[in-house]
């Protein structure tokens, strides 16, 4: 009814610019928004990240449980090229959504059981070092890959279902990152040594909504607040979309997708 009022009312050269002001408002406030480097698609219980390459690649680590919600996902950031695929380990939840991940895109390297700490690679300005595993004997979990990648504007560790056994071993050696995709959904089993050596800016927690394994525990929240670091969940915010720019971050979240928040 305003659009007709305004058809009528206005002169044709002031309707066009509201309406270009309208749909450009409309546009940029769309999720994930312009410029974003970072988002961890909303795959239910499972994890699913996405580091954007630009020129529409991206690193994609883990692809949920649902061949649908990755593929989803990927289509709204119109990701048509992974040059690198990381299966951080064998679980479902990390790996059932392969074949939506890989529908009509152009795969380069895939890493699943086939990487050890210590490798490196660099693919345009993203450096990917590899942490974990080493050549030892685990469950699936301790077995994950992995990863911290580092960009001009940002850093980030991603390490599967990492516990406490195998985040003891590489505590040491770990540095402050900007975001941190916080290992196991969230649960119970987190060393606090670990995570307080990655002191993120931002935590990330992919985990399904009304899951019945208690994720995220209350006491891994506590120990992210101990940290100063700010905690996004996709139970509750949805898929995440962060922008950064030397090291400033700003957030944008699909279910308050007009919110673009600061973090600094």
């Amino acid at each position: 009814a305003t659009l007709v009022l305004l058809f009528f009312f206005l002169p044709r050269t002031l309707l066009a610019i509201f309406l270009i002001v309208i749909l450009t408002f409309t546009y940029t406030q769309k999720f994930p928004g312009r410029n974003w480097q970072v988002v961890n698609c909303d795959v239910g219980q499972g994890d699913g990240l996405v580091i954007n390459l630009g020129s529409h690649r991206a690193i994609v680590i883990d692809t949920g449980p649902d061949p649908a919600l990755i593929d989803r996902c990927l289509k709204q950031l119109s990701i048509r090229e992974i040059p690198l695929l990381i299966l951080t380990h064998g679980h479902a939840d990390h790996i059932a959504g392969l074949a939506g991940a890989v529908k009509d895109r152009k795969v380069g390297a895939t890493w699943y059981q086939n990487v050890q700490r210590g490798t490196s690679v660099k693919i345009g300005v993203a450096e990917i070092k590899v942490l974990w595993p080493d050549s030892g004997s685990y469950d699936a979990n301790n077995s994950s890959i992995a990863v911290r990648i580092d960009t001009p504007d940002f850093s980030l560790f991603a390490g599967g279902d990492m516990e406490p056994p195998t985040q003891e071993v590489i505590a040491s050696e770990l540095t402050q990152v900007d975001i941190y995709k916080v290992c196991h959904h969230g649960s119970a089993y987190q060393d606090a040594a670990f995570t307080r050596a990655l002191a993120p800016q931002i935590s990330l927690i992919s985990v399904g909504l009304g899951n019945t394994y208690g994720h995220p525990a209350p006491d891994t929240l506590e120990l992210l607040e101990q940290v100063s670091a700010k905690v996004l969940r996709t139970d509750t915010d949805g898929a995440i979309a962060i922008r950064a720019e030397n090291h400033r971050l700003r957030i944008k979240t699909s279910k308050n997708r007009f919110a673009f928040l600061r973090w600094e």
